[in-house]
């Protein structure tokens, strides 16, 4: 199995169709290549969960403040919400708030994925 039909298995367990793409304006042959969206964010039938997201379920279920929690991580309040806006974050902030917060995030990012992957049946 070529990597066009993979991705394509991929983005089919995703729920995601593929699509052609044209050929490029160098003039060079035209191949038909499979190009894969995995918009995770987007897919009902993915666990993905935003990491904003599940840092403030968890603050939220330890009942602290958000001026508790940014005077831990010696930010500004504002800063706390636009933590909790993102879908990504730097996994060095991650794993001070992982500490901070005493809860693995990277755990349950893991959790997630796995089980995202177990969808995909690649052989």
């Amino acid at each position: 199995m070529n990597i066009a039909d993979m991705l394509a298995r991929v983005a089919r367990a995703f729920g995601y169709s593929t699509v052609r793409v044209m050929p490029d304006t160098l003039g060079c042959e035209y191949r038909e290549y499979r190009v894969l969206f995995l918009c995770l964010s987007m897919n009902e039938n993915s666990k993905y969960v935003p990491v904003g997201a599940l840092i403030k379920a968890e603050l939220d279920r330890q009942e602290r403040s958000v001026a508790w929690f940014a005077r831990h991580i010696a930010c500004d309040r504002t800063n706390v919400y636009r933590i909790f806006a993102r879908n990504s974050i730097d996994t060095q902030l991650l794993w001070r708030i992982s500490i901070i917060l005493n809860h693995n995030f990277f755990e349950d990012i893991s959790e997630n994925l796995n089980s995202d992957l177990s969808k995909i049946q690649l052989h």
